[in-house]
């Protein structure tokens, strides 16, 4: 009867230690190699070349192999220049890296602990990187909320931040500067559409552009002088394109029509244009 324990990995051994660049490098007779970290090494093994080595030590330096490189990778979207909440960290350790849910806690632990993730700093940057974006106090909320934050922790870092109507105000005039290849109907509600998936409310979104407007009268009446111009333009390839597909003269000014209403030019402008065109002698 053997006398064995049943932990003993029977002629497994280290045949060599490697110190690399940032970690070491631990190679068995049995072909296997791990890569730890420095802290690893020095804390929790007593290793040394033609050391027997155990199964449970095998275990535990392949769980050692695998936290290094989930350090590794949380470091990395750390310092990768985009912002990352704990809980997203955590997400990707277990979706890209396969870390269970203990071992991810465990690594968002050691993060806390050695500062390379600090709650207050990232809710800060976010809220502040989010308000020169123009998104709405609203939104910034709601998101650090989804990403695990407490009401009172945001609510600290909210307190002092200006949300002035000054910057909306910049941000839709850049946006209004954005849209000025459309007639203006139709530019005024891409602005809409903007501020409202930045976390405005509908409501808040027609005042916000009225009030620019109200006080940025040329906006409009630029978008006027040019929108006669871009309605001759697509009415006129519009009209080429249904031209060529055999409809008749009163079906292709339906259609015509029809297709100028949906871009949001104004019912007598396009009237007006087919009549001075003389569309209808084609």
């Amino acid at each position: 009867m053997s006398t064995k324990k049943p932990c003993e990995n029977i002629g497994n051994s280290i045949s060599n230690i490697k110190f690399l660049k940032s970690s070491i490098r631990i190679e068995l007779s049995s072909g296997e190699i791990f890569d730890i970290s420095e802290d690893a090494y020095v804390s929790d093994f007593k290793l040394y070349q033609g050391k027997k080595i155990t199964q449970d030590e095998v275990k535990k330096l392949r769980d050692s192999q695998n936290n290094y490189i989930f350090e590794n990778y949380l470091n990395k979207l750390v310092n990768s220049g985009r912002m990352f909440s704990a809980k997203k960290i955590k997400e990707k350790l277990i979706k890209v890296k396969h870390a269970s849910n203990d071992v991810a806690d465990s690594i968002i632990a050691k993060a806390y602990e050695r500062g390379i993730i600090n709650d207050s700093e990232y809710i800060q940057t976010y809220i502040q990187d989010a308000k020169d974006k123009g998104f709405s106090k609203s939104y910034i909320y709601h998101q650090l909320q989804k990403d695990g934050y407490s009401d009172s922790d945001i609510e600290k870092e909210m307190v002092d931040v200006n949300f002035d109507y000054i910057e909306i105000e910049e941000l839709i005039g850049s946006l209004f500067d954005r849209y000025n290849y459309k007639n203006f109907n139709s530019a005024r509600d891409s602005v809409f559409s903007k501020l409202y998936k930045m976390g405005y409310s509908s409501d808040n979104c027609d005042d916000l552009i009225k009030k620019y407007l109200s006080k940025n009268s040329a906006v409009e009446e630029n978008y006027k002088k040019m929108e006669l111009k871009l309605l001759k333009v697509d009415m006129d390839s519009t009209f080429q394109k249904l031209n060529h597909c055999g409809y008749n003269m009163m079906e292709i000014r339906a259609k015509v029509i029809a297709k100028m209403l949906q871009k949001k030019y104004a019912f007598d402008d396009i009237i007006s244009m087919w009549e001075e065109n003389k569309y209808d002698i084609y």
